[in-house]
């Protein structure tokens, strides 16, 4: 059954112009005997959307899947959720004023196009609650090998004295702004 739902998971297709990723991250059955059918399972799985939209048709498509599949195996199937992530939602006030910081503090060469990017955090949530506040996300590059999450990650440390440049410079040109 376990199975089963991880390939539901799997096969779920989604917009594909909406960047989104929905995986299993971890899967426990069983124990250490290797000739017992397990009772039950736990599992977690991962999602983030580039749109809190989108992020809610993952999570109704989810627990439909899970419904139905408890229906038809009349089985018990729990979800729940320990953290959901937000999509950003970025002000082009607040994008204005970090692209100005990034211009001012290191140079017109060093602002690059926004990207479009599944990045979910905790930190979205203040717009979805405080809708007055602005936000932005800022980006450094700083060579991130092999990859963001990777158990062996690492990154430039040279480059955070040049994210706090960056964030103090945006943080007075929004106390400025609004003083």
């Amino acid at each position: 059954m376990g199975a089963e739902i991880v390939q539901a998971i799997n096969n779920m297709n989604f917009n594909p112009m909406i960047s989104h990723s929905m995986k299993v991250t971890s899967f426990h059955a069983g124990g250490s005997s290797t000739n017992i059918i397990p009772g039950k399972a736990t599992f977690t799985i991962d999602m983030r959307a580039q749109s809190n939209e989108l992020m809610e048709e993952m999570t109704k498509r989810l627990e439909n899947t899970a419904s139905l599949l408890s229906e038809y195996h009349n089985i018990s199937i729990k979800l729940t959720l320990d953290a959901a992530m937000k999509a950003a939602v970025v002000s082009d006030e607040a994008r204005s004023i970090i692209e100005g910081a990034i211009r001012e503090s290191l140079g017109e060469k060093a602002l690059k196009p926004m990207i479009t990017t599944t990045g979910g955090d905790d930190f979205h949530y203040y717009t979805i609650k405080r809708p007055e506040l602005k936000a932005s996300m800022l980006a450094i590059g700083c060579n991130l090998q092999p990859g963001l999450h990777h158990p062996n990650m690492r990154f430039n440390l040279e480059m955070i004295p040049v994210a706090v440049k960056i964030l103090l410079k945006t943080i007075e040109k929004t106390l400025t702004k609004n003083g």
